[in-house]
């Protein structure tokens, strides 16, 4: 995590992130509460967080944990795929 350090990271909110991040991010995270089921997207495009300008492409995953039922929290998965789009437009 460039910029972040993912163990700080846990049990804060999402609003701790790049405002970029929160703005793709949170109807993700609202879709997952709601639905109490996971959420894929693919090939999302948002900046790096260590450099700004620089925009990644990243496969995301949020999962929810749930007690009795209720969704308690969400982990958020990312996955930097933007070397995956870069050989594809090469071939």
């Amino acid at each position: 995590t460039q910029g972040f350090y993912a163990p700080a990271l846990v049990g804060h909110s999402l609003h701790v992130g790049p405002a970029p991040w929160v703005d793709r991010l949170e109807p993700l995270l609202e879709q997952v509460l709601a639905q109490r089921e996971p959420v894929d997207a693919f090939d999302v495009t948002m900046p790096y967080p260590g450099q700004p300008d620089l925009q990644r492409a990243w496969d995301l995953s949020l999962l929810p944990i749930q007690t009795a039922g209720y969704p308690e929290s969400v982990v958020l998965l990312l996955t930097d795929v933007t070397c995956r789009g870069r050989l594809a437009a090469l071939q």
